[in-house]
């Protein structure tokens, strides 16, 4: 599907997920067991419109012409259907639809009272629709101001159902085409009408009608966006004009047919670019992610190798405390003994267990404890660095 104006990147993300999905669908339309091909190589009756440009008109010679009849034409030929075209106002060929008269029309818009008589394909294009006035007409600055107005749609297009169910006038004129709906606003006739925005666009360029312009946002009239329709209950066709589309979708030839009839006025996105940047950041993110990985596991690395080198180097000193052969402690700053060896306990004639719960002044003789003190003082605010006592025990 197709969106005339995908402005967000969630928006883009959506139709390239749509589009890989069409390329799913032939391999579940194929594996189907039970698919019945009574149509393939018969003529069905394809009802077109008159006036609805670019997505249904007439050439020269009066044979039906746009979008959606090279669409449906495409869709024919991959599952081997002929087509013959019935060319005449929405109102008729839509109730030719209805009565079973034809057996498909190429562009309907979904709605709930419609698929009482009509089955739906996949939608193949979405399509806006919204309300044209007449230029300079100030009193209007929002679209609850045509509320009760006079409207001019096209008789049986969603935009009449939209104006009937959505109640925003009874004030309403139906035309045949779109394009009388236009004349009759450009003549001063009614208030505004409402039509598909880049048809109407279309028309008005194409009529030299100058003095009607767009109004307002697009209106919600067109729900899941145009599909192929056939008469309630045929599902055999449905089932070949479903796979059709989703073949020629899969082969680029829907990207064709659209270019040749929206390239210049709406052209598709190229995604191209906007894949290559998200290839891009992609790739950045990878890198940043593979070099945080590396980076953590050679500082894991340091750190295990720094662990080792401090407990080696605490394994020496211990030994070397330890095995010393002149008396080694370790001294809080409140005296207390924190870490003897065994020279030292030899020395003073205490055993470690005994020396640790005493302080040195404990085990200071009288005469020499202020001035021990005096110099532990010293030391722990920053005066001295070193000092060696001699004292009597």
């Amino acid at each position: 599907m197709r969106c005339w104006q995908c402005k967000g990147f969630a928006e883009k993300m959506r139709l390239i997920i749509g589009l890989m999905l069409s390329l799913m669908v032939p391999v579940a339309c194929f594996a189907a067991s039970d698919m019945n091909d009574s149509y393939i190589g018969k003529t069905i009756i394809v009802g077109s419109e008159l006036d609805y440009p670019p997505y249904a008109t007439v050439d020269a010679n009066g044979n039906a012409d746009g979008f959606s009849v090279d669409l449906i034409k495409a869709v024919a030929n991959q599952v081997g259907i002929k087509v013959k075209f019935k060319v005449g106002p929405w109102n008729e060929v839509k109730a030719e639809l209805e009565h079973g008269e034809i057996d498909a029309l190429p562009l309907v818009a979904y709605s709930a009272e419609r698929d009482k008589y009509f089955d739906f394909s996949t939608p193949h294009i979405i399509s806006h629709a919204v309300a044209f006035v007449r230029k300079g007409q100030k009193r209007f600055r929002a679209i609850e101001d045509l509320r009760g107005k006079a409207v001019i749609v096209m008789r049986s297009d969603s935009t009449h159902e939209y104006v009937l169910f959505s109640h925003i006038t009874d004030n309403i004129t139906l035309t045949d085409t779109v394009g009388d709906a236009f004349k009759l606003l450009a003549s001063g006739k009614h208030d505004f009408v409402i039509a598909p925005k880049l048809s109407g666009l279309l028309l008005l360029d194409a009529l030299g009608l100058d003095n009607i312009e767009v109004f307002g946002e697009p209106l919600e009239t067109y729900g899941k966006g145009y599909s192929f329709a056939v008469h309630e209950g045929n599902a055999q066709l449905l089932d070949l004009l479903n796979r059709g589309l989703a073949l020629v979708k899969a082969s680029g030839e829907y990207n064709l047919i659209y270019d040749k009839w929206f390239g210049h006025i709406a052209p598709r996105e190229d995604y191209t670019e906007m894949i290559r940047q998200l290839l891009i950041a992609a790739g950045t993110a990878l890198l940043i992610i593979i070099i945080i990985a590396l980076w953590n596991r050679i500082l894991r690395r340091q750190v295990l190798i720094q662990t080792a080198a401090l407990k080696e180097s605490e394994l020496r000193f211990s030994a070397t405390f330890a095995e010393a052969a002149i008396g080694l402690a370790h001294v809080g700053t409140d005296g207390r003994w924190i870490r003897v060896n065994q020279a030292l306990c030899d020395m003073i004639g205490y055993c470690e267990e005994a020396l640790l719960e005493l302080t040195f002044q404990d085990i200071t003789h009288p005469d020499d404890l202020d001035t021990d003190v005096h110099f532990v003082e010293q030391m722990l605010a920053g005066k001295i660095n070193s000092y060696e006592p001699l004292a009597k025990v």
